[in-house]
């Protein structure tokens, strides 16, 4: 009988099969899910850091766009404030040759169109200072109070999506600064800078032109009144109206009628003939208009105390007493005399003298700072050792100056005698009416053209932009 074969049972086999490929695919699963995660979490901080990097350009923008408006404004208040100056070059230089220094620098230049080139390279100068300055400011400004100049954070699309800017200084004739983008993930910072324009504000290529008026001085000093007083003048209207000519007041004049006059303005010409004053000028304010009094001879000594800005063209002998106090005075006369012990200050006296020569004999009197003292020598009888330079340098002497003052002699003496700082000589009549400030022209007219630069409307430059990614 044949024997039957047994094999081993296969049950169970089939559940081992299934566990295995469970747990394979359960493994497999598990990969696939971290690789996924790992990637979405790859692709979120690359969005997020291009969403840095984009707020960070939104910052430079913004700051680019601040910074060029802010600059165009300081341009723009510098070029007001330089139409103002240019106005006050042109309207002295409408006065030469008797105008007043606008610039210091240009003080001793005495070719007009070099004197009006001076004033206006200055003002460039000025304006090229203030430019520098201010713009320094702006940064100083921003750095110490972003939050003032809307420097603080600035919001994107989303409240998690921010610019700021961390830095903002001027180096190098630039304006450098830093932006950080930031997001809920990530921060990305962009550095810039602006180079700071070199402003131009002269249009010397098409200049303004102005005309000067002005008249040629005798050539005898002495000349000077009875020229003026051959002039026929209309009658000063009892109230002053504006750009009144030039009059003969009648009666005894006042400071209240020189005031409405100073406050309606005349032309640079202008004076006031004048026939009587008051007896004593105390307090008197002639507000600088010019007033000629001929034919006179003030022999009572009249007291100045406290008074200012008087200008008089006085045909004879002019004697004061106290000048306490007074300064800002123009008085021209043929000879003037002064009280023992005077201190000149801050005035100008102009002695001219005439035919007769007349003796003029100080006693203690110093020119101080500010002050001119002019003494036609032709014409008047002075020692020569009055005017020796060891004298006038001596506080002692009768006739000295002090600090700045300035003492102008007019002779026909050639050579010249030596002066020094303070003591000038010249022969020439318009060298020696210029320098004492004569601002009463007699002669004949003429009249010159001069050529003022006008200023740029615009800040007329491109700005340099530079960007760091890093």
């Amino acid at each position: 009988m044949g024997r039957k074969q047994r094999f081993p049972s296969e049950e169970g086999y089939t559940l081992v099969l299934v566990l295995l490929i469970i747990t394979l695919l359960l493994s497999f699963s598990a990969v696939f899910i971290a690789t996924s995660m790992n990637h979405s979490r790859q692709e979120r901080t690359v969005e997020s850091g291009n969403q840095a990097v984009a707020a960070a350009e939104m910052g430079v923008e913004y700051t680019v766009t601040f910074t060029q408006e802010a600059i165009d404004d300081i341009y723009d208040e510098l070029v007001l404030e330089g139409q103002e100056k240019s106005e006050k070059i042109k309207a002295e230089a409408r006065l030469y040759p008797h105008q007043k220094p606008v610039y210091q620098a240009c003080s001793t230049i005495s070719d007009l169109q070099q004197w009006v080139d001076c004033n206006y390279e200055e003002l460039n100068k000025e304006q090229k200072r203030k430019f520098t300055e201010r713009v320094g400011v702006l940064a100083e400004d921003v750095r110490k109070n972003r939050s003032a100049l809307k420097f603080n954070s600035h919001k994107d699309v989303t409240e998690d999506v921010l610019y700021e800017v961390i830095s903002y200084q001027v180096k190098d004739k630039s304006i450098e600064f830093r932006v950080r983008g930031t997001t809920s993930e990530r921060n990305e910072e962009l550095a810039g800078k602006i180079a700071i324009p070199d402003p131009k504000f002269l249009n010397r290529k098409d200049p303004d032109e102005i005309t000067v008026t002005q008249t040629t001085p005798p050539k005898d000093l002495v000349q000077f009144f009875p020229q003026l007083k051959h002039e026929t003048l209309p009658a000063c209207p009892s109230t002053p109206v504006k750009n009144m000519p030039s009059c003969e007041y009648k009666g005894t004049l006042t400071s209240s009628y020189l005031y409405h006059i100073s406050r309606l303005g005349v032309s640079s010409d202008f004076y006031v003939k004048v026939n009587a004053v008051e007896n004593q000028l105390n307090k008197f304010n002639g507000y600088g208009i010019p007033l000629y009094i001929p034919n006179g001879v003030i022999e009572n000594e009249p007291n100045l105390n406290n008074s200012t800005n008087m200008t008089m063209y006085y045909e004879g002998l002019l004697a004061l007493k106290n000048l306490n106090n007074s300064s800002r005075h123009f008085m021209m006369a043929e000879l003037i005399t002064f009280q023992n012990n005077q201190d000149l200050s801050n005035s100008t006296f102009v002695l001219i003298g005439n035919a007769k020569r007349p003796r003029f004999a100080p006693d203690k009197l110093t020119i101080n700072s500010g002050s001119r003292f002019c003494l036609n020598k032709e014409n008047l009888d002075i020692s020569s050792t009055l005017l020796s330079l060891n004298s006038l340098r001596n506080s002692k002497s009768d006739l000295n100056y002090k600090g700045s003052g300035m003492i102008y002699i007019f002779t026909s003496q050639s050579p010249l005698p030596a002066g020094n700082a303070n003591v000038k000589y010249t022969n020439d009549t318009r060298s020696f009416l210029e320098s004492c400030g004569v601002r009463i022209n007699t002669g004949d007219s003429e009249s010159t053209t001069v050529k003022t630069p006008v200023l740029f409307p615009n800040l007329l430059t491109d700005y340099d932009i530079e960007i760091n990614y890093e």
